[in-house]
C-alpha cells in the first residue's frame, strides 16, 4: 500500500491526467521540492514520476477505448493527456510497460 504523502500524489495526478503535468507542477501543489518528489517516487513505486503518468493516461486510454461509441483514436488521446496520437502511440510501445 502507498503512504499517505504517495496517496496525495497519485489522486493529484487521477485528478488532473488530462492536462500537462510536471514533477514540479505536482511538488508545488503539495509544498514539495521537485528533486523530493521524484526521489520520494522512484524509492516507493520502482518507477520515475514520469512512467507513472504515462501509466496513468494510458489505462485511463485503454479504458475509454473498451467502450462503446468513443470516438477517434486522436480524440481519447488528447482526453487522456497525450498531445497527440504519435504521443499515444509511442507511449503504448515502451518496454518497461511490457515486462520480459
Amino acid at each position: 500500500a502507498l503512504g499517505r504523502r504517495l496517496q496525495r500524489v497519485c489522486q493529484y495526478v487521477h485528478d488532473h491526467v488530462a492536462e500537462p503535468i510536471s514533477v514540479g507542477e505536482v511538488a508545488q501543489a503539495l509544498g514539495w521540492s521537485s528533486g523530493y518528489l521524484a526521489r520520494l517516487f522512484k524509492a516507493e513505486t520502482g518507477n520515475t514520476f514520469g512512467q507513472f503518468i504515462t501509466l496513468v493516461r494510458l489505462r485511463r486510454a485503454l479504458d475509454a477505448l473498451s467502450r462503446p461509441a468513443i470516438g477517434t483514436l486522436l480524440e481519447v488521446a488528447l482526453s487522456c493527456g497525450f498531445p497527440n496520437a504519435k504521443a499515444f502511440n509511442l507511449a503504448s510501445a515502451v518496454p518497461w510497460l511490457h515486462p520480459g
